[in-house]
């Protein structure tokens, strides 16, 4: 899954995965400035089950999907 921080201060997003239901580790915390790009990828094999997002200002921190890989998007879902 790529997001963008469409907001104004630097986010701190995270990955949850694991192999299965039941085990789940959290990623590394990876900086992302305004405007900026990553890819969240699940740490080795398994299933990416959650993002954590932290703003590092006082300002909200909002992240946009901008694309998702290996999934069927419908019409309503391409914002």
């Amino acid at each position: 899954m790529t997001v963008r921080n469409s907001g104004c201060s630097d986010a701190f997003v995270s990955v949850i995965s694991g192999p299965r239901q039941g085990v789940r580790e959290q990623g590394a915390e990876q900086r992302l400035a305004p405007r900026d790009t990553v890819t969240l990828r699940p740490d080795g094999v398994g299933y990416l089950f959650d993002i954590t997002l932290r703003a590092s200002g006082s300002a909200p921190a909002e992240l946009r999907v901008v694309r998702v890989a290996g999934a069927h998007v419908t019409g309503h879902e391409r914002n």
